[in-house]
């Protein structure tokens, strides 16, 4: 789940213990370990992390390639 920086912490907080209250229902635990997902309640600035070195991960593989935006 992303949102907008600049999000008040207090939101944010809100937004994750309702994903995580979501996640924890049976149906969905269910259906997320038939999909392969494996759930992890982690917090904002792990994902935060996550999502930086998955981003750098791709940059380097874009450079590394020389892949060009179509024109």
């Amino acid at each position: 789940m992303h949102a907008p920086a600049g999000t008040s912490p207090k939101i944010i907080a809100r937004l994750q213990a309702e994903a995580a209250k979501a996640m924890r229902e049976p149906a969905m635990a269910t259906r997320m370990t038939q999909l392969g997902m494996v759930m992890e309640e982690n917090g904002t600035a792990s994902y935060t992390a996550f999502i930086k070195d998955d981003l750098a991960r791709y940059e380097r593989a874009v450079t590394k390639l020389n892949l060009q935006a179509p024109k």
